[in-house]
């Protein structure tokens, strides 16, 4: 609804009020004023009546009464008209005969004659104050009603008129009012689809002249902050532009491929090191790939896995995708892949493809300097053993040396001794008590009755040594097939302490708790493998010792069954390890020990033995000056672990 329409019905509204109160006010006061008129008239044309019949009614004269009432029914207002005497007998009467049939009820207003349009008055027959009768009469209000009605068409023409001209009034001056709302209204459309700046014509200098001024200054700031949003804006989509450039060319200047995907794992952006890995520029190009599924598909023939379980295990882990998650593939070609799943907070999924070819390769080659490194531990363990052994051979070859002297000096009295006795028997052909008495005096042959036998005995004890000795280093020097077999590791613990033994201190007290059955004591593992960790361990803790200069050093060995697998704690009571030195002990190349005596590949080596080869686990305790525990768990089912 315009504002114009709105005014000339307003106008019209308030007029239309107006001149209802007006022909309402009008018509009541017409109607009151000739109700009372009408009132007034039959009574007193009553009373006319009854002044002018009181002589006949008197003298009863009834053709006088008729003829009176035949000259007053000549007047068209009266209906009916009865003269009655003073004991209410009808004298006369004339006029409508439905009116005279009905009993006579005297109206005393204007609305109680509405019912039957007819005012029904009376005046008493009187002379003197006396009363000899009643005149009745009707008089009617058709000709008030019709007046009263004909009244109310022309009032009501009248205010129709007016409110006509008054309309017509009002629109001629909305249009005029409007004029330049109609402007500021067209102006205003122009400025919403965006003509800011656009200007209206101003006419008059009244409220409406001033806002279409203010209008046009709004329109104008407008256009001022429209061209600085507009710069805003690109310069925005610059900043925007050169961002999503630099980030592109960040990206693809990666060796890592990267994938982006939106929450409806469509592609959002893909980096040129992810095509070029599985050759996808042309299929991204010709539009192609645009989904995960559609790019999985394509990746599909480039991975070990047949093409509908890749393709079902890729989607499985972008449907339900962990906050972080890694995994590996491994390409037909021999490549390694290595991805990394991250997922937005805006529901998106953002893949990182990093080839560890090269690492693997570099790990691979890291094992064979490893075992190289091991080997050559192992020859520096055999050489000190050598050492040692040597050590521990040339004791019993000593006094077996000195024995053996000692036999072929004692042989040789003995040959003296028997020559002695045959060349004195060829003299006096035989043998006396008393020369055989100065022979073996000669010989000393208690000593050699005694002594001899004793030292065959330290002879044959040495050899057995020396023999027990070479069956030890054989043990542990034999080469390493790589083959598992069920090692008794209380035997394993007895051979490392021998070796150890060789070359270190021999005073240090050696306390070995194991279970009794060798049953619960064997287990599937490497035997030179196992013997190198217990050997370094317990190396490791003689040397411990040794750095305190104590005297009362003391190395505990206990071997545990635990049902699934078999520990072996090895404590000391040595220097022990600085507390912030035990998170590098298994590093290689790293050794708390002085120059010359570590190359700190011991520990490390050990660590990968257990962990790695036999899928056990290592774990350490230590208090400087007051000792360290080292202890390793082997399981009985191997479990392996990525290298």
């Amino acid at each position: 609804m315009s504002f114009r329409l709105k005014t000339i019905l307003g106008i019209a509204a308030i007029e239309a009020l107006l001149l209802t109160i007006l022909i309402v006010s009008g018509l009541h006061y017409l109607t009151v004023s000739n109700q009372d008129q009408l009132l007034q008239r039959g009574q007193s044309t009553a009373k006319l009546v009854a002044t002018m019949t009181a002589d006949a009614v008197i003298a009863v004269d009834l053709a006088t009464l008729d003829a009176l009432i035949e000259q007053s029914l000549q007047n068209e207002d009266i209906v009916y008209l009865r003269i009655r005497n003073q004991s209410g007998q009808v004298l006369s009467q004339g006029g409508d005969d439905n009116a005279l049939g009905q009993t006579f009820r005297e109206d005393n207003t204007i609305d109680a004659a509405q019912s039957d349009q007819r005012l029904d008055v009376s005046a008493p027959v009187q002379i003197a104050g006396t009363n000899f009768g009643q005149i009745e009469l009707g008089l009617s209000t058709a000709k008030l009603e019709t007046t009263i009605a004909a009244a109310f068409k022309w009032m009501a023409s009248i205010a129709l008129s007016e409110m006509v001209l008054v309309a017509l009034a009002g629109w001629i001056l909305g249009t005029y009012l409007t004029r330049q709302l109609r402007s500021l209204k067209a102006g205003a459309k122009q400025v919403a689809t965006g003509d800011f700046g656009h200007q209206i014509s101003v006419r008059g200098k009244d409220e409406l002249a001033d806002t279409a001024i203010s209008f046009n200054q709004m329109s104008q700031s407008l256009r001022r902050y429209a061209d600085l949003a507009e710069e805003a804006r690109l310069k925005a989509e610059s900043g925007r532009e050169f961002a999503e450039n630099t980030l592109r060319d960040a990206l693809d200047s990666m060796q890592d491929g990267v994938v982006i995907f939106d929450k409806n794992e469509d592609i959002v952006l893909m980096n040129k090191s992810y095509e070029a890995c599985y050759n996808l520029t042309d299929k991204v190009t010709n539009g192609s790939i645009k989904s995960a599924r559609t790019l999985f598909f394509a990746q599909s023939s480039f991975h070990k896995k047949d093409q509908a379980s890749f393709l079902q295990s890729a989607l499985d882990k972008l449907h339900n995708p962990d906050r972080h998650r890694r995994w590996e593939h491994n390409l037909k070609d021999g490549r390694h892949l290595l991805i990394a799943q991250q997922t937005m907070s805006n529901g998106g999924i953002v893949l990182v493809q990093t080839d560890v070819t090269q690492l693997y390769e570099t790990l691979e080659e890291n094992r064979q300097l490893q075992m190289e490194l091991m080997q050559r531990h192992k020859t520096e363990a055999l050489g000190t053993m050598a050492g040692g052994m040597a050590h521990e051979i040339n004791t019993p070859v000593q006094f077996i040396s000195d024995n053996i002297a000692f036999v072929a000096s004692g042989v040789s009295d003995l040959c003296s001794m028997i020559n002695d006795l045959r060349d004195r028997s060829k003299k006096t052909g035989s043998l006396t008590e008393i020369h055989l008495s100065q022979a073996m005096e000669t010989a000393d042959w208690d000593f050699l009755h005694e002594e001899l036998p004793q030292a065959v005995n330290e002879m044959q004890t040495g050899i057995q040594r020396i023999r027990d000795q070479i069956v030890t280093f054989k043990q542990f020097a034999s080469a390493d097939s790589g083959e598992k077999e069920l090692v008794n590791l209380k035997e394993a613990i007895q051979t490392s302490l021998k070796i150890s033994q060789m070359d270190l201190k021999s005073d240090i007290k050696i306390d070995v708790n194991a279970p009794s059955d060798d049953r619960l004591a064997s287990i599937s593992c490497n035997r030179t493998q196992i013997n190198q960790v217990i050997h370094s361990l317990v190396s490791n803790a003689f040397h411990a010792i040794e750095d305190t200069h104590r005297s009362d050093g003391k190395i505990d060995i206990e071997l545990k069954n635990h049902g699934e697998s078999i520990s072996i704690a090895i404590r000391d009571n040595g220097c022990g390890i600085p507390e912030d030195q035990l998170p590098k002990i298994f590093d290689t190349l790293y050794t708390t020990k002085e120059p010359g005596r570590g190359t700190g590949h011991g520990l490390a080596l050990c660590q990968r033995i257990v962990e790695r080869d036999h899928g056990g686990a290592f774990d350490v305790s230590s208090k400087p000056d007051q000792g360290s525990c080292f202890t390793f768990s082997l399981p009985f089912k191997r479990t392996y672990k990525a290298a």
